[in-house]
């Protein structure tokens, strides 16, 4: 029931900081926010407070008895140097209220009496785990901000939850990109049936409709593919490096940087670089490799590389950059190394992403004899 409450809170704090940034909500966010204003006189306040520059840092430190006066000061000084200008116009400021001290934690202590106000920060002590959260570009313009749902389906008439939920109506759109944030995760089902669940700061590019010999589909990051049996139709996946052709089958790709790596689970795939060489075939329980222009294949621990799906992130006999760079992006922070920073430390990780930072963290020190201090949105690594 806690967990929910949290979850609860800290939407409304992502629906606030839209509402002072002047972006668009969608029709849940808007049931959610007047819900939420009318729940709370308390509520109503803080919101109107939100608009008053002169208002606004007390009305957050009212609400904390943290050790954030740093964060305090930063902002009383960045709204003095923004006095004169409507607040509506200083997204700045109030972003930056927002991600420093967290109006999520606000939230979520007035709804609370059981603890003391200390107990969790969003940023400063602590960071909460990502979230199903992202965006869809169309091919006309249009962006389209997706509620916290497992996931979303093409279907004839535009885009639905997975609940039956309409999304949107996507008439002459041909195309679409959805887009996930660090600190993000969602699920799309394609037009043929084919599921792919998009990993933290990845992209998909693809057609809402399949048309010609082959299914093509654009990705940038990680993206793990369940994709629909059509032999006379192969699928292929396309990155920056190469591509992967498939009939029917389960892998993971990930492509985050110039080292990518396509893990077959089930099925069959051929991997081929974009410019020349021959294809690699894998068999379920291989790995392709893609580094310097050349294809090296292995066989792996699969779980090492599709746990995230599932909620984990995992990594055997892995040094700190390499499982620091899945936490960077699921906890949206930077870890920030010492100059000339050297840990020789392997170990095996797996971490419950349902999990806070700071639990994250102590898993990180116990297991690379490293300590840790989290300021603000940045890991400093000692």
């Amino acid at each position: 029931m806690e967990r929910q409450d949290i979850y609860n809170s800290f939407e409304i704090s992502t629906i606030l900081k839209k509402v002072v940034q002047e972006v668009p909500l969608t029709v849940h966010e808007h049931e959610t926010f007047n819900n939420w204003l009318q729940k709370d006189k308390k509520n109503k306040i803080f919101y109107e407070n939100l608009k008053d520059d002169k208002n606004l840092a007390n009305a957050i430190k009212e609400q904390f008895s943290t050790d954030t006066s740093f964060q305090f000061k930063l902002v009383e000084r960045k709204i003095r140097q923004k006095r004169k200008i409507k607040f509506f116009r200083v997204a700045g400021v109030a972003a930056a209220l927002v991600l420093s001290i967290g109006v999520g934690t606000w939230v979520y202590i007035n709804n609370r009496d059981k603890e003391p106000q200390s107990t969790l920060t969003a940023f400063g002590t602590d960071v909460l785990p990502g979230s199903n959260k992202a965006i869809i570009k169309l091919s006309t313009g249009q962006s389209i901000n997706l509620d916290n749902h497992q996931g979303i389906l093409i279907t004839d008439a535009g885009f639905s939850y997975t609940d039956g939920t309409s999304v949107a109506n996507v008439a002459n759109a041909e195309s679409a990109t959805l887009i996930t944030p660090r600190g993000g995760q969602y699920q799309i089902t394609l037009s043929d049936g084919t599921k792919v669940w998009l990993n933290a700061n990845s992209s998909l590019q693809y057609p809402l409709a399949f048309k010609g010999k082959q299914r093509e589909v654009r990705l940038k990051g990680e993206g793990y593919f369940e994709v629909t049996h059509n032999p006379a139709n192969p699928f292929i996946v396309k990155t920056d490096l190469q591509q992967i052709k498939v009939l029917g089958t389960a892998f993971n790709l990930r492509a985050y940087s110039e080292v990518q790596f396509t893990t077959l689970i089930r099925g069959s795939v051929s991997v081929t670089l974009n410019h020349a060489g021959s294809p690699e075939v894998l068999k379920p329980g291989e790995q392709a490799i893609v580094q310097d222009h050349i294809i090296l294949k292995q066989k792996t621990d699969v779980n090492d590389y599709v746990g995230w799906k599932d909620g984990n992130i995992i990594g055997s006999s892995v040094s700190l950059e390499v499982i620091g760079s899945d936490i960077e992006n699921w906890y949206d922070v930077d870890f920030i190394y010492p100059r000339n920073f050297k840990n020789c430390e392997k170990a095996h990780i797996n971490i419950n992403k349902n999990e806070k930072l700071s639990s994250v963290l102590k898993a990180i020190e116990n297991n690379y004899g490293v300590k840790t201090e989290i300021r603000g949105k940045e890991v400093f690594i000692k």
